[in-house]
């Protein structure tokens, strides 16, 4: 079975007793360890930096100078923007890229309401994707009144090469949660946990994503963390996730090029990640149509 691999980057690196700056703040250290990944056999990188959503948004311009072939995961939530700015902003990067651009969105553990990660925080997290789906979809303007947003003439006449075909990651694990990815995710990324758990909740995610006709749309990924010492003798472990039906890991843990490369070696290409660079060439414009996704 072939596996994708995430590189998770360091954002808060700490060497012999000083503070270096966090891999998206230092050009030179987030090329070497990105073409370092590359030849590892990963096929994405992840932009989930500490400083926050909106500085996500702006990183994705550099991560592409730095590498033109890992895709690139963007990590965002609701209401760090309006969702009409949230999708021109996301199009406009999707064809920076060249078609590139993952989303990703989060919410918190616990359920406390009003937060990104409650009942409601989910609830407006759908109307929200909803929308970013219709603005990259429509052709003409459209308005909405909805629960927790409206919006009057709205269109993005610029659409991405992706389009509404744009790949929505969702981690989270609440029931809402559950429900939210069954309708948009493409990729749901799963709690760490032993295969029995994880069979379960793959299971759990496919039977909500019935209820849509998307039962065999979403992949499951599966969050790890490399400790000291992760080798070949760990491949085992991996393996019972994958056959669980996990089809993609997000590696977290790496400190530097050489720990990458040997990862990539020791690791990745056991699960048919060795594939060659897979360097893109800027996309058309996607063909958007009118409609509700």
């Amino acid at each position: 079975m072939s596996i994708d691999f995430v590189f998770v980057p360091r954002t808060d690196r700490q060497s012999a007793g000083s503070v270096n700056p966090p891999f998206f703040f230092d050009p030179a250290i987030a090329s070497r360890e990105l073409a370092a990944a590359v030849q590892a056999g990963f096929s994405s990188v992840l932009v989930d930096d500490a400083a926050g959503a909106l500085a996500n948004l702006d990183l994705i311009s550099s991560v592409a100078r730095w590498n033109g072939s890992l895709d690139i995961i963007l990590t965002h939530w609701v209401d760090v923007t309006t969702p009409l700015i949230a999708a021109s902003d996301i199009a406009a990067l999707d064809r920076m890229t060249g078609g590139r651009l993952s989303l990703r969105i989060i919410g918190a553990s616990p359920d406390v309401p009003g937060s990104r990660g409650s009942t409601l925080g989910w609830q407006k997290t759908d109307e929200y994707l909803t929308l970013l789906k219709r603005l990259w979809s429509n052709d003409l303007p459209f308005d909405h009144e909805g629960r927790f947003y409206s919006l009057h003439g709205a269109i993005v006449p610029d659409k991405g090469p992706q389009g509404f075909a744009l790949p929505i990651r969702i981690a989270g694990y609440s029931g809402k949660a559950v429900e939210v990815a069954a309708r948009h995710a493409s990729i749901f990324e799963l709690p760490p946990g032993p295969p029995g758990e994880t069979i379960v909740t793959i299971e759990r995610v496919r039977n909500a994503a019935r209820s849509f006709g998307r039962s065999h749309k979403i992949r499951f990924s599966q969050w790890i963390h490399v400790h000291d010492g992760f080798s070949p003798a760990n491949i085992p472990a991996l393996s019972r996730l994958a056959a669980a039906g996990v089809g993609e890991f997000m590696i977290s843990g790496l400190h530097d090029a050489t720990e990458i490369r040997r990862f990539g070696e020791g690791v990745a290409r056991t699960f048919g990640a060795d594939r060659p660079s897979r360097l893109r060439q800027p996309l058309p414009a996607f063909p958007s149509r009118d409609g509700r996704t």
